[in-house]
């Protein structure tokens, strides 16, 4: 939301949303689920079951009242709202869907009255000042932000549709394949390195001070996704403290695992941009034998279920599993000839390229959608009507 409010647009009014809406109480959804119901439960956080009843004619705005109080949602068809939330059904003087994207534009967090689970009054919302534009550019704004929408949900289903394709595939390819060999993670590493299988904490001499604005790139624990390396939180230090820390060195084409976390043993492969990088936190660095297996073909092995399945057998900790080097260094991995191990990395890896691709076109579009939300919801921008 834009802070440089400027007058009050021509055309315009100036009122409070609740001289427009009258938010109700949601209730109580005991008496009413039923998972072969005609009606979503809707709660704070979006569907939460099914519902024999419904208390929402629709279209109908429901907001959390406890808990996710930032997310407005908006119904087209009539469901169960249940006590944690609010919602609206009748907008006699607005269009029903500019109030959804009006309401989603506040900052409701600010609202929050509790120091606990979040909390959000009727009456706070209620006398929120809004400005509204006549119903005719209510219509055509709420047209175009809807049609903006419906772009980000059919990449949704495209993001999903692949996704499900690539878990599928990858399943198939590593679900234990009794004619491949067995090889100990030991064995795989480049015997010719000397640092080509080695377990952090990594760069644990690193302080505060020893960081740069470039240098040598230091990646952390939030930078391993599964099967993806996270380009973000830029941290670097100098030439000379890498140098210093040999052992904690890694390269372009190296494997890093995280040695925590929820799933442990996430693996991703260090892109060719990074061509030195320091890993800072606790990790695993794995440098293959390239003359008999490929980084992605092991990557992708790691990130399997099946593989998954053994580090969690192995790993310790409670509220954050954990797996150790040595450990990790005994489990095994069946390989196919390098020639099939790099068929396969190519199948997976051109469903993934595509997922990352429409990830990066949902991200743009969404970037888009804010700043063409805020110009038309605050008269920055008008609509002809």
């Amino acid at each position: 939301m834009r802070s440089d409010k400027k007058k009050l647009v021509k055309g315009w009014i100036e009122t409070t949303l609740g001289e427009r809406i009258n938010l109700e109480y949601g209730k109580s959804p005991n008496k009413v689920k039923d998972k072969k119901g005609k009606y979503p439960l809707m709660g704070s956080s979006g569907i939460s079951g099914r519902s024999k009843d419904y208390t929402t004619c629709s279209p109908a705005i429901i907001l959390g009242r406890k808990g996710t109080i930032d997310k407005p949602i908006y119904s087209e068809t009539p469901c169960w709202a249940i006590d944690t939330t609010y919602f609206v059904d009748k907008f006699p003087k607005d269009e029903s869907k500019y109030i959804f994207y009006l309401l989603s534009s506040q900052n409701l967090k600010s609202l929050n009255e509790s120091t606990g689970v979040p909390s959000l009054s009727r009456d706070a919302i209620h006398s929120l000042k809004v400005s509204l534009p006549p119903l005719p550019e209510q219509k055509k704004i709420a047209e175009i932000l809807s049609c903006i929408d419906k772009s980000i949900s059919l990449l949704d289903l495209k993001i999903s549709k692949l996704q499900i394709l690539f878990n599928g595939q990858r399943q198939e390819f590593f679900k234990g394949r009794t004619n491949w060999d067995e090889y100990k993670i030991s064995d795989i590493a480049d015997p010719t390195t000397k640092y080509s299988l080695t377990g952090g904490p990594f760069g644990s001499d690193l302080k505060v001070s020893d960081y740069t604005s470039n240098g040598i790139r230091v990646i952390q624990l939030q930078n391993i996704g599964d099967s993806i390396f996270y380009d973000k939180n830029k941290i670097f230090t100098s030439l000379e403290k890498a140098d210093s820390l040999l052992s904690s060195n890694i390269f372009a084409g190296d494997l890093i695992i995280a040695k925590m976390g929820d799933p442990v043993a996430k693996c991703t492969v260090i892109p060719n941009y990074i061509p030195r990088g320091l890993m800072s936190s606790d990790g695993i660095r794995l440098k293959v034998k390239q003359d008999s297996f490929d980084n992605y073909f092991i990557q992708l092995s790691i990130n399997s279920s099946y593989f998954r399945k053994k580090t969690n057998e192995i790993s310790t900790g409670t509220t954050r599993q954990r797996i150790g080097l040595q450990e990790f260094r005994k489990l095994t991995i069946s390989c196919p000839s390098i020639k099939e191990q790099k068929k396969i990395s190519r199948t997976l890896l051109s469903i993934q390229k595509s997922i990352n691709c429409l990830k990066k076109e949902q991200l743009a579009i969404k970037k888009l959608k804010r700043g063409v939300s805020s110009n038309l919801l605050f008269g920055y921008t008008r609509v002809n009507v």
